[in-house]
């Protein structure tokens, strides 16, 4: 496995300056999110070791020298996925680079990479939403005071009801949600706003973990901490540490292993449209930028899709 941050002996990697000031600049324009940027940096550090080993300069190159580090993923058997996100951080780079020189060619611009399997998204069954929701529940009820207890189903809560991404939730802070317009203001993929409904239900958790169990998380916090979710030392959660309430859950519960907290926002679009959403509009809700990424959900739903255009189509009836 690649380490994510630079050790020494990176920084001594011909071409490491050129992929430190290339990050500098993303990182100073906040331009993507600390998690994209750790890719970033361990996708170009993993090019910069290939190149070195094959003697090879890494910027001072051509198309077919970089077809070559493809096909040596290939036959290192790396993932197709991993092979498309490091391509996908090399033609960054290599754009950066032409940018700042116009008279430097970008040989990257001409390379594709491999083709991915399209994948139907998992997505908890409703049953198994209701289960999830009852573990922290039924702790509540124990213990009203319980504030691990209250945090976490404010936090299924609010990934069921607004559809979030494990970072999104991470990121909210106190000021994120709006009680009296019923709302929460999420900061997502490419710090792009958007403004969510949250279900009352969902606005009642919070509200209780705001009452009851923050407070009592926030003692040891530093003063004027204001991410919504703090951990049991009062600092805020980070995604792992949220992956792990989920986790948590999804044992209690007794669901199947591979279920991961992004299969409960797959679990919010589902139940939408099979509630009778529009397309476009959980396009808006799960903050896609094109609606052919939320399209997949259609193949989830095949039954609802064939009621609607039953129910619609005029020769349908």
């Amino acid at each position: 496995m690649e380490p994510t941050e630079p050790i020494e002996e990176d920084k001594q990697l011909p071409g490491y300056d050129k992929v430190a000031a290339y990050l500098g600049q993303l990182e100073a324009g906040r331009r993507v999110s600390p998690n994209t940027l750790a890719a970033k940096r361990a996708d170009l550090l993993a090019y910069l070791r290939w190149a070195q080993r094959q003697q090879l300069s890494p910027f001072d190159t051509t198309h077919k020298r970089l077809r070559l580090y493809l096909a040596d993923m290939d036959r290192a058997q790396y993932a197709k996925s991993t092979m498309n996100r490091r391509l996908s951080s090399l033609k960054g780079m290599f754009r950066w680079l032409s940018e700042q020189d116009s008279s430097r060619e970008d040989p990257a611009s001409v390379l594709s990479g491999p083709k991915l399997p399209k994948r139907l998204p998992h997505a908890l069954r409703q049953t198994e939403t209701e289960a999830l929701l009852a573990v922290n529940r039924q702790l509540i009820d124990d213990d009203p005071a319980n504030a691990r207890a209250l945090r976490n189903q404010a936090f299924l809560e609010m990934v069921y009801g607004c559809g979030l991404r494990i970072s999104e939730a991470a990121g909210l802070a106190l000021t994120s949600v709006s009680f009296e317009g019923g709302t929460v203001k999420v900061l997502g993929k490419g710090s792009k706003e958007r403004i969510v409904p949250v279900y009352p239900l969902a606005l009642e958790t919070l509200a209780r973990y705001l009452q009851s169990g923050r407070p009592q998380l926030a003692e040891k916090a530093q003063r004027g901490e204001r991410a919504l979710f703090l951990s049991s030392r009062g600092r805020p959660m980070s995604a792992n540490a949220l992956r792990l309430v989920f986790n948590e859950a999804k044992q209690a519960a007794g669901l199947p292993d591979h279920y991961t907290p992004h299969d409960l926002r797959h679990a919010f679009a589902t139940d939408l449209l099979t509630g009778g959403a529009d397309l476009r509009s959980v396009q808006e809700l799960l903050g896609h930028s094109s609606l052919s990424t939320t399209q997949v959900y259609t193949h989830i739903t095949p039954d609802h899709i064939a009621e609607v255009y039953r129910r619609a189509h005029p020769r349908a009836q």
